[in-house]
């Protein structure tokens, strides 16, 4: 289940009636990206990504990780490692070979599956309610804009989004943020 639903935004928004539900439904979609951004995927999924050896780890780009499928060579799909030869450090998604210092050469690619089993934290759903307010409001010619505590009106300057994500909504995601991780 994402972290925000068409029935927890209508709710959010006071909207008891079907007209605008295509168009909230975008809005609920972009809102959901946006919150797993920061959280990595909440409905498990299977990701596959291309990877060169010759390196101490690999950090995957989907984070948690729920499982490794496995690790195959890419020209001739035969196996770079057994998945239980592969230490999976599930939070950071790094992914450590047991029985060697180094992944061995060549190209190869990594099956996994990402995600938190349909449950998003807490946060997620209430900076998710934030953001499709606010996204909605401003859509719609209301001022949604926000008093901060100096006095003067809320701005956002965070990486990658500017005003259409409020910062009490990231604030609420980063503790939950899957952050880079570097291998």
């Amino acid at each position: 289940m994402p972290a925000l639903t068409l029935a927890a935004a209508k709710k959010q928004l006071n909207i008891t009636s079907t007209t605008h539900d295509t168009e909230l439904q975008d809005y609920v979609d972009g809102v959901n990206e946006v919150v797993e951004f920061y959280v990595g995927p909440v409905d498990d999924r299977t990701v596959v990504e291309r990877w060169t050896g010759a390196r101490r780890a690999i950090a995957v780009r989907h984070r948690p990780v729920v499982s490794l499928t496995s690790v195959t060579y890419l020209v001739d799909g035969s196996e770079v490692a057994a998945v239980a030869d592969v230490d999976v450090d599930i939070e950071l998604g790094v992914l450590r070979l047991k029985t060697a210092e180094w992944w061995p050469e060549g190209r190869y690619l990594v099956e996994y599956v990402a995600g938190r089993g349909g449950s998003a934290p807490a946060a997620a759903d209430i900076a998710g309610r934030i953001i499709i307010q606010h996204l909605w409001e401003t859509q719609r010619g209301g001022d949604s804009r926000r008093p901060d505590l100096a006095g003067g009106l809320e701005t956002v300057t965070t990486g990658g989004f500017t005003f259409s994500v409020p910062r009490r909504a990231i604030q609420l995601l980063e503790a939950h943020s899957t952050g880079p991780a570097f291998a």
